[in-house]
């Protein structure tokens, strides 16, 4: 067993792997952030009650297995036993105040917790990810939930939380699965599978993660009243095929419809804005009308929505994000925006099934891998106000047999191999007055290429 002092704080990482006990002597009275993160075979730790204060992530992916924390201790800082899981057992102290942020998070196997009367706070995905814990009460000090504790995203599995709330609280509200606040103004979140979906009409915001996971529904109607829904509330709903949004919305939030397999049919009417992986995977989705009142699409907004056959950009798009529709297997068309100024890296990548691309006459510059690996393109017309062209940018294209630069265009900087690897004929028009490098069309293994 080893003895955790002042003298040895600095010492520990270099000999962690090897520590299967550990006890902090009586003289240490704060454990510095990421103190034992990491620390695979720590299974007991021993905390004298000197201790006041341990800081953000000291336990992280440790082997712990149960843990008593000191008197004293008032607050369980963010992510201070994040994905350890083994732990089973945690013992709070009675003078606990506050567990803030992603504290338990992915703590798997953890059964039992005992909130503390006088507990006040509960933080942002403290308890996200903890699919073995059936049950928990909730104490009548507690007067602040910020968030939703219970609710996350691991990587591209989506996580929910099934347990049983009691709830003793007067600032909050245990009804038929969801707990609310008092008034039944948030949806904090939702404990069970759900077959239908009934908000009230007291409901203005919907937590993130809410109902993420919820395999039973089918249609899911959100009212008016509800003016923010957010980050990945409906995510994971396999069974979800039609959703109606509040024309009080007017942010689609991150990761919203992520994983919602079935979806293919939304309305809506005066979003504005689409998040970061807002529809990421939904492989059912063939057909979307996007808002006319649309101005931002985030990244991977419909990244690898593989039925995606055609889209439509209003004119309020100026920008394609990085990732935006990457691994639209099946899109065939895209009609942009005539206010285009930009596609980002890897917007287009791998959609293989897309045959043209008219370019508007306002767009300046093509990213990185923007349309690597259609294969199905056959001609591109390069616009005159196009001033770069991003490495790889069409890199793979192998159908591609005509490239032409407009007359119009000045000056351009195409990066290497941004039309590299067709296998046709190959005929480029007005690129020797640009001077662009070989290297731009370098490997290139078509048979012939011709340089106008």
């Amino acid at each position: 067993m080893e003895v955790f002092t002042k003298d040895t704080e600095k010492e520990f990482y270099r000999f962690r792997d090897d520590v299967y006990e550990l006890t902090v002597a009586d003289d240490v009275s704060e454990i510095p952030p990421l103190a034992f993160i990491a620390s695979p075979h720590l299974e007991v730790v021993h905390i004298p009650d000197s201790v006041k204060e341990i800081g953000v992530r000291a336990f992280e992916n440790c082997g712990l297995r149960s843990i008593r924390l000191p008197s004293g201790l008032q607050s369980i800082r963010r992510g201070l036993f994040d994905s350890c899981n083994l732990l089973e057992k945690v013992e709070l102290p009675q003078e606990l105040l506050c567990i803030e942020e992603d504290s338990f998070r992915n703590c798997t196997s953890l059964v039992e917790i005992c909130l503390p009367e006088g507990l006040q706070e509960i933080r942002e995905g403290a308890f996200a990810g903890c699919c073995s814990l059936t049950r928990l009460v909730l104490p009548t000090s507690l007067c602040e939930i910020r968030g939703n504790p219970f609710g996350t995203i691991d990587g591209r599995h989506f996580c929910r939380s099934s347990m049983d709330i009691i709830n003793k609280s007067p600032y909050f509200d245990f009804e038929d699965g969801i707990l609310y606040d008092k008034c039944h103004t948030r949806i904090i979140h939702c404990f069970k599978q759900m077959e239908e979906l009934h908000i009230s009409a007291s409901v203005k915001k919907i937590n993130g993660w809410a109902f993420c996971g919820q395999s039973l529904l089918q249609r899911i109607a959100i009212p008016d009243n509800v003016v923010e829904i957010g980050q990945g509330a409906i995510c994971g709903c396999e069974g979800v095929e039609c959703v109606i949004l509040p024309n009080s919305l007017r942010k689609v939030s991150d990761y919203l419809f992520a994983g919602c397999t079935s979806l293919r049919h939304v309305e809506w009417h005066c979003v504005k804005l689409i998040g970061y992986s807002a529809f990421w995977g939904c492989i059912a989705l063939e057909t979307i009308s996007l808002p006319n009142g649309l101005c931002g699409l985030g990244r991977s907004a419909f990244q690898f929505c593989k039925g995606l056959k055609s889209i439509v950009l209003p004119n309020g798009i100026s920008k394609v994000g990085e990732d935006t529709f990457q691994g639209c297997i099946s899109l065939e068309s895209v009609k942009f925006s005539t206010r285009l100024t930009e596609i980002k890296d890897s917007a287009f990548d791998s959609c293989v099934n897309m045959r043209k691309v008219d370019f508007p006459d306002t767009l300046e510059k093509i990213g990185m891998r923007a349309f690597k690996g259609c294969t199905s393109l056959t001609e591109l017309q390069i616009p005159g106000r196009v001033q770069f062209i991003g490495f790889e940018a069409f890199y793979g294209c192998k159908n591609l047999a005509r490239l032409s630069f407009s007359e119009k265009i000045c000056k351009i900087e195409v990066k290497d191999a941004a039309f590299a690897n067709h296998s046709n004929q190959f005929v480029v028009i007005n690129s020797c007055r640009l001077d662009i490098s070989e290297k731009a069309f370098i490997p290139n293994y078509s048979l012939s290429k011709f340089f106008y």
